[in-house]
């Protein structure tokens, strides 16, 4: 199994308990965690320049395809992979969010041990057609 060290996740989330099971789920010596709420969410991306972003659909203030979108139309950040992470299950919310330039869907509760080996894909891809 491939695995390297030091990935920089940023989580776009604003649910706190939601943030600290993604923290566990991913607690490893793999895995930097930065956090953003969706209000920041473009202007943190730009800044920390994470490896991948996990976000949610359900934010507070911002709609999670409107963040989506703009983080894909963004020079700065169109190349970065966005794992959605939320537990919203329906064929319509996969499909704009793959439309949208996603990388990958996690459904929390169900498939949260899905997501170490998930990142580390998608950031090996991404390392690969950087080089």
């Amino acid at each position: 199994m491939w695995k390297s060290t030091n990935f920089n996740v940023l989580i776009i989330q604003d649910c706190l308990n939601t943030l600290n099971s993604l923290r566990n789920t991913l607690n490893s010596d793999d895995f930097k965690i930065l956090a953003s709420n969706g209000d920041h969410a473009l202007e943190t991306s730009i800044k920390e320049e994470p490896d991948v972003i996990l976000m949610d659909l359900l934010l507070k203030n911002r709609k999670g395809f409107d963040i989506l979108q703009s983080l894909k139309n963004h020079w700065n950040t169109e190349d970065i992979p966005i794992i959605i992470t939320t537990k919203i299950n329906t064929q319509e919310h996969w499909d704009e969010s793959y439309r949208l330039g996603a990388s990958g869907y996690v459904v929390l509760g169900k498939h949260n041990h899905y997501l170490p080996e998930k990142i580390r894909k998608v950031a090996k891809y991404r390392k690969a057609l950087a080089s």
